[in-house]
């Protein structure tokens, strides 16, 4: 079909005329260009398009597993869009004749979606060609112009927050079965279990009811974000001795560390913002050793569920830790968690080398693993 049904769209305020419709891929095949940027010429202004992206939503497509209902945004550069549009005087509707048209049609933002459909339409040109694509189309407006869009597109957007986005993910992933198992192939679906047990420790955790702030909550007493808190929880949870525990298990085992380690050093629980141990990086410093801390409860008969066995292990380490702060000064036990202003040292060690050190300062202070 060469001629589309289309809805007279917003005129921009330069003046250019839209059109918004919908459009099978295979007529729109072989007119389309991307402006890429060359920096040496001056010329375009995009990006080179990822090709893993462009592979990633290849499969998703393929599988069935995601819709692609967004429009892309293209131009009609050739004056030649004039003869092609057929502007009707009953309303809105009109029609754009592409076979009227003479120019390429310019991708001005949805240049991977467009790009995906390239490659699925050369593997079954059938299936895909037929597929139909949103558009909202700009007659006639140069490039300049379109850079313009390009730029408004790309910088006033604002992406999902990560502590939403994991909430939504775990909804999709309950909800629909096809997302769980993208998650699996990905070795993606820890994500799931982790917004699901960072959501029962805000709910029903002693330790940290109220401390946990889930998304679009305001801030009040909380001390750390959920999004944090989930990101630390991939370690403990790819630890094999958890492959086919439950939910609530892992959540008993968790408030029962953060019990022993309350236990162990009960200072930053009385007074948890000036400490940074239930902030980010000592969340995730606790999650990330908590795997070899497990394994050092049960090679000595111990139980998971027991806080005592954590804190008879944590307590010297807590004790003889230490680290100099920005003041140059040496600072142990629960004054080496203190926040950066309050004297503490730990906040220097948030780079990715700083963490690698911070971690190896808290498995030397455990007792060595006895093997049999």
């Amino acid at each position: 079909m060469a001629e589309i049904p289309v809805i007279m769209g917003q005129v921009l305020s330069s003046g250019v005329k839209t059109i918004v419709g919908s459009v099978r891929y295979k007529h729109l095949h072989e007119r389309l260009f991307t402006p890429w940027r060359d920096a040496r010429t001056k010329q375009g202004y995009q990006r080179k398009p990822a090709q893993g992206r462009i592979l990633k939503l290849m499969m998703e497509i393929r599988r069935g597993r995601v819709d692609i209902p967004t429009a892309v945004l293209l131009n009609a550069r050739h004056d030649s869009w004039r003869a092609a549009l057929e502007e009707r005087t009953d309303g809105d509707c009109s029609t754009f004749d592409l076979n009227a048209y003479s120019g390429t049609l310019s991708v001005v933002d949805g240049q991977h979606r467009l790009a995906a459909f390239r490659g699925l339409m050369a593997e079954d040109p059938q299936r895909y060609g037929d597929f139909k694509i949103q558009f909202v189309m700009m007659l006639g407006a140069d490039e300049g112009q379109e850079l313009e869009q390009f730029y408004i597109v790309n910088s006033t957007a604002k992406s999902v927050k990560t502590d939403l986005a994991y909430d939504l993910l775990k909804q999709r992933a309950e909800h629909d079965g096809k997302v769980m198992t993208g998650l699996i192939e990905s070795g993606q679906d820890w994500k799931v279990e982790a917004q699901a047990i960072t959501e029962m420790m805000a709910d029903s955790s002693d330790i940290w009811r109220n401390r946990i702030r889930l998304a679009n909550e305001d801030r009040g007493i909380t001390t750390i974000p959920s999004a944090s808190f989930v990101t630390s929880l991939r370690k403990f949870l790819n630890y094999p001795l958890l492959k086919n525990v439950g939910r609530d298990r892992k959540f008993q085992i968790l408030e029962s560390y953060w019990r022993g380690i309350r236990s162990a050093m009960p200072e930053p629980f009385k007074e948890s913002q000036k400490y940074t141990l239930m902030k980010g990086i000592g969340v995730w410093a606790m999650h990330e050793i908590l795997p070899e801390i497990a394994e050092l409860v049960r090679s000595n008969g111990g139980s998971l569920l027991e806080d005592d066995n954590y804190a008879e292990l944590l307590q010297p380490m807590f004790d003889h830790l230490d680290g100099e702060n920005k003041d140059a000064e040496f600072v142990k036990g629960a004054d080496f968690w203190l926040t950066a202003p309050k004297g503490g040292a730990a906040g220097s060690y948030s780079s990715s080398a700083g963490k690698r050190v911070l971690i190896s300062k808290l498995l030397n202070g455990l007792p060595d693993l006895e093997l049999e």
